[in-house]
């Protein structure tokens, strides 16, 4: 019949969709969707036979090769374990600090043109000290000519007796505006001096807290290179502890 015939041709293996010739039978476990079920030939032997013999060699082949290191771990020296936990920690500091040293060097950054600035301002200050100075020192001496000159002109007025009238009281008086004039002038002289002074002494206070306020900046990045320090050293100390217990 129809079975037979399709049976007896597939065994004689010219079914072109059987590439390695094995005997190929129609499935009883579903009746409605019959399947092709493929029996192992001598093909699959062989090729299991060689991949036990290279399974074999292989075995043979890491058994006999010693290896690279007294302290190899798993495929991987001591020494690159290290290197790569130490690298893991600079990382992890760097990603620490990173932000902090940022911040810090802004700051420093900040504090140096702050500081310029108030020395340009205390230079500027001094200045101003010795303009007020030399001006202090030119109304000192208008004001020893003019009340030279005053006290002469008073003198030679003195002598005219009951000259009520004379030109010489009339000088006499511009005399003591004059003198009146170069008083108020030392005044103001003297006034800016003191302003001038007060105002470098400011700046002079300024200064010394910008300086403090450096100084501490300093100490507290210090304290955080003391900090990456140890955290670096922590974290090669737990890659040797690791290394130590795999040993």
């Amino acid at each position: 019949d129809k079975k037979s015939r399709t049976v007896s041709f597939l065994s004689r293996g010219s079914f072109k969709g059987n590439m390695d010739s094995g005997i190929v039978r129609r499935s009883k476990s579903t009746a409605a969707a019959p399947k092709l079920v493929r029996e192992p030939n001598d093909l699959d032997e062989m090729m299991s036979r060689r991949k036990s013999d290279n399974d074999a060699v292989i075995r043979k082949s890491d058994n006999d090769a010693p290896p690279t290191s007294p302290f190899q771990v798993g495929g991987e020296s001591e020494d690159a374990i290290r290197r790569r936990r130490e690298k893991r920690a600079a990382q992890r500091i760097q990603r620490v600090y990173r932000g902090h040293i940022g911040r810090m060097a802004h700051f420093f950054l900040q504090v140096g043109r702050y500081g310029e600035r108030e020395g340009k301002r205390a230079d500027k200050l001094r200045e101003m000290l010795r303009e007020a100075e030399r001006g202090v020192a030119e109304a000192s001496v208008t004001l020893e000519e003019r009340e030279r000159e005053a006290e002469r002109q008073a003198q030679a007025a003195s002598e005219e007796e009951g000259q009520s009238e004379h030109p010489e009281a009339n000088k006499y008086q511009e005399a003591a505006e004059g003198l009146r004039e170069a008083q108020e002038a030392a005044r103001a002289a003297l006034n800016k001096e003191t302003a001038a002074r007060k105002a470098q002494a400011a700046a002079e206070h300024e200064a010394e807290e910008a300086f403090s306020r450096v100084g501490e900046v300093e100490a507290g990045l210090e304290r955080l290179r003391r900090g990456a320090r140890r955290a670096a050293m922590a974290a090669r100390g737990d890659g040797e502890d690791v290394l130590k217990s795999k040993h």
